[in-house]
């Protein structure tokens, strides 16, 4: 029953989340600095790879 619910809420999440994004605003929002966000989020992701690096060294 537990497994059902927290799969039930899963499901609810990521529609609202769907529904969310995909609204016009949303849209816009994400044509208009998308460039900036993948870019933010790239040199994030690098910086934390370059660290998994570094602390196996």
């Amino acid at each position: 029953m537990i497994l059902a619910g927290g799969f039930a809420l899963e499901i609810l999440w990521y529609g609202f989340v769907i529904v969310l994004l995909s609204s016009r605003p949303a849209r816009v929002a994400y044509e208009r600095f998308g460039f900036w966000i993948e870019r933010t989020i790239g040199t994030v992701l690098a910086a934390f790879g370059l660290r998994l690096i570094s602390e196996k060294l």
